[in-house]
């Protein structure tokens, strides 16, 4: 296992899936269908162009999604793109 606890787990799950972050990800899913991408796409893509950002770990389940996530390394985003993400999800 991972050593961490159930309790542990579900408390920072909950941080992750706060009210918040939710609707941060809802404004994120037009500017995918934008570029014609899923948001795991865009999402992917915009974490591995982050200089803070050594690497992303996907968790697919399936070997579909393993496929669709892995597009996300050759996806270019333009600058508009870029800046919108950034007002959606500031550091």
């Amino acid at each position: 296992g991972s050593g961490i606890t159930i309790a542990a787990r579900a408390r920072f799950l909950e941080g992750l899936l706060s009210e918040r972050n939710l609707a941060r990800v809802d404004r994120m899913r037009p500017l995918a269908a934008e570029l014609g991408v899923t948001a795991a796409q865009l999402s992917l893509a915009w974490c591995l162009r982050r200089p803070e950002v050594a690497s992303v770990i996907i968790g697919a389940t399936r070997a579909e999604q393993l496929d669709e996530n892995a597009l996300a390394s050759g996806l270019v985003l333009p600058r508009a793109t870029l800046l919108r993400l950034e007002r959606i999800f500031p550091r």
